[in-house]
């Protein structure tokens, strides 16, 4: 909650063999939501592009009623993705390169990660866009390192809504 202002809307998608919302993007109830995550278990593979795919299209519907806000999406994993829709990668690229002011942060966790492939081209996508996205890849090897990535991800976060003002 240290990183979020009063009109942020924050949601949680979690991924395994399936992808489930933890909560909905809205109004945060901190209390509840510290409850949610502190609940959460491993469950499963890793259907990480689908979770992706599904937080971009929330963000790219918001994008249509508030295309000047900055939206981002910040996706953990600590496993390369075995459990996606075939198509979800190729799908999410065109949501980030055509949406205004949608963002990604990607944070990989540790040594399960083998492949960036799809990573890069995820951050790519961005980066690519005409609308001048950001993309952000990190990779955390410890607790510590988590934190400190997603200290990265709101300084980012609060640059880009500087330049918005």
């Amino acid at each position: 909650d240290v990183h979020c202002g009063p009109k942020d809307r924050i949601g949680l998608i979690s991924f395994a063999d399936d992808v489930r919302y933890e909560f909905k993007t809205g109004p945060k109830d901190f209390e509840s939501m510290q409850r949610t995550v502190n609940s959460m278990r491993t469950r499963g593979r890793t259907a990480f592009y689908s979770a992706v795919l599904e937080a971009l299209g929330d963000l790219q519907v918001l994008g249509e009623s508030e295309p000047s806000t900055p939206k981002w999406a910040i996706a953990l994993t600590d496993g390369d993705d075995n459990m996606s829709r075939r198509d979800a990668l190729g799908k999410c690229l065109p949501i980030l390169s055509e949406t205004e002011n949608l963002n990604l942060a990607l944070i990989t966790v540790g040594d399960g990660i083998r492949s960036t492939t799809g990573y890069d081209q995820l951050i790519g996508a961005c980066k690519s866009s005409r609308h001048k996205n950001n993309g952000i890849l990190i990779n955390a090897a410890n607790s510590d390192q988590i934190s400190e990535a997603f200290g990265k991800v709101a300084a980012a976060m609060n640059a880009g809504v500087a330049e918005h003002l």
